[in-house]
């Protein structure tokens, strides 16, 4: 009885990871790192591929995200704060 029971519980987890997956796959959202900084971040919350939205902002101009920041990573968009000696520059710059 114990093993119908173990079984049917790692069927109901199974089966929530892979409702879990699918949705992942629905929204295509998920975390990479940032070619300029190194940072992770959420796939979706950039303009371009392979920069975050921090790079994306200071590099070309595009809207940045409102950060919200929770235990070192942006909520909203997952970045962890990272910055390149070249980012500096360019803030530097501007």
């Amino acid at each position: 009885m114990v093993k119908i029971k173990q079984f049917a519980q790692n069927e109901n987890y199974f089966g929530q990871r892979k409702i879990l997956r699918i949705k992942l796959k629905e929204n295509e959202n998920k975390i990479i790192l940032c070619d300029e900084c190194g940072s992770d971040y959420f796939s979706l919350s950039s303009k371009m591929s392979n920069l975050c939205s921090e790079c994306v902002y200071i590099l070309y101009g595009y809207e940045n995200c409102k950060h919200q920041f929770m235990d070192g990573r942006c909520e909203k968009c997952y970045w962890t704060g990272n910055t390149s000696e070249y980012l500096k520059s360019c803030k530097k710059s501007n």
